[in-house]
């Protein structure tokens, strides 16, 4: 039995797709039995447990974020009592809160234990005390787990550095999807997708002055927006006062599935991290994952750990967060479509060698 637990960000009421749903994707492919434990990473959301034993829903609603923290350690030590967890189960806790419990239970249990950091950062808040708890419960998480995935190399390195490097594991954000991965058809190499959040930290503004000035050179340029944030508005609003509608498309959230569609029938992925969270330096970019899949050359900058692969297998271009823009977003991109065939091609051996069915087969040993 698996028991996963793992929190889940939420954008305009909606929950977004993460490395924990890959991972029921392959627990269900492998038709393993497994319980789900989602909590919502902001203040508000959904506590849910689902899986074949146990199943239950309620609405979540904090008013400050210690008042969430404790309630989010009573729920996954209430679930720990219902689930009656056994020896022989294995527990794949996602990010250190919710590793604790299940660190503090397991030399009592002896059941196998997986602390999955799906991200890190140096500086997680901006208190010095939470700063302090949080690294030290990272730290146990690690003593205690029999292996912790790291979703980027940079997290491997850190760990290497802490002496953990027999535990740590590269475990990529790649998705598990049904459809096959594929090289990109050079007729799609005018539609350019932006998947992710709408706020500051993405040269949101930036990519639409550069889909501006390519729109003059190249009437077929076209671009679609997907995701939702603090941004939206005055993204909505640019858009109908520069009667910009005719080729840029803006769908605002939505459920994974459908963001795939969207993916799979563009042509260059977009990924313009400017380093304003501290955590996408250890990050590794889903949407830069999903681009790959399908065989779309990316654009992305030095930021996520993932932009080195980009340059290893020449599958894209990273330009520099400090130092670019529009005239460089807009080189980037005339440089892709010239040799298309090239980048998608190049894409996708990139994503073949990050297959991460045959990652966990081997990590998990099924």
């Amino acid at each position: 039995m698996f028991h996963l637990i793992s929190h889940v960000f939420y954008q305009n009421d909606l929950p977004i797709y993460g490395p924990i749903n890959v991972l029921v994707t392959f627990l269900k492919r492998k038709k393993k039995k497994y319980t789900l434990v989602s909590l919502p990473l902001g203040l508000t959301g959904e506590n849910a447990i689902s899986g074949p034993i146990l199943a239950e829903s309620s609405p979540a609603n904090y008013s400050h974020l210690v008042v969430k923290i404790i309630n989010d350690l009573l729920y996954i030590l209430r679930y720990c009592f219902k689930a009656q967890l056994k020896n022989k189960d294995t527990v794949i806790a996602v990010d250190p809160l919710n590793a604790l419990i299940f660190s503090l239970f397991k030399p009592f249990i002896g059941y196998k234990l997986i602390y999955y950091t799906a991200d890190y950062s140096d500086n997680r808040f901006g208190s010095k005390l939470l700063n302090f708890i949080y690294k030290k419960i990272d730290l146990f998480s690690l003593l205690m787990a029999d292996q912790n995935w790291c979703v980027s190399s940079e997290i491997v390195k850190k760990r290497q550095g802490q002496g953990f490097h027999k535990k740590a594991y590269f475990l990529p954000n790649t998705p598990i999807l049904s459809l096959a991965k594929s090289t990109q058809t050079n007729k799609n190499k005018n539609k350019i997708i932006y998947v992710g959040r709408m706020d500051n930290n993405m040269n949101l503004l930036k990519i639409l002055e550069a889909v501006l000035l390519l729109k003059k050179k190249n009437k077929s340029i076209s671009l679609i927006l997907v995701g939702g944030g603090k941004l939206e508005k005055r993204i909505l609003k640019l858009i109908k006062e520069k009667k910009l509608r005719s080729f840029i498309t803006y769908k605002g959230p939505l459920e994974n599935n459908e963001v795939i569609k969207q993916i799979k029938k563009s042509g260059i992925g977009l990924a313009l991290y400017d380093g304003g969270n501290s955590w996408n330096v250890y990050g590794d970019s889903m949407k830069i994952r999903e681009y790959q899949y399908f065989g779309l050359p990316v654009i992305t900058t030095e930021i996520p750990s993932n932009s080195s692969e980009v340059l290893e297998y020449n599958c894209g271009v990273v330009l520099d967060e400090s130092n670019f823009d529009n005239n460089d977003l807009v080189k980037a991109i005339l440089a892709i479509q010239k040799s298309y065939d090239k980048y998608t091609k190049n894409t996708l051996k990139l994503a073949k060698n990050r297959d991460k069915d045959k990652i966990l087969e081997g990590l998990l040993k099924i």
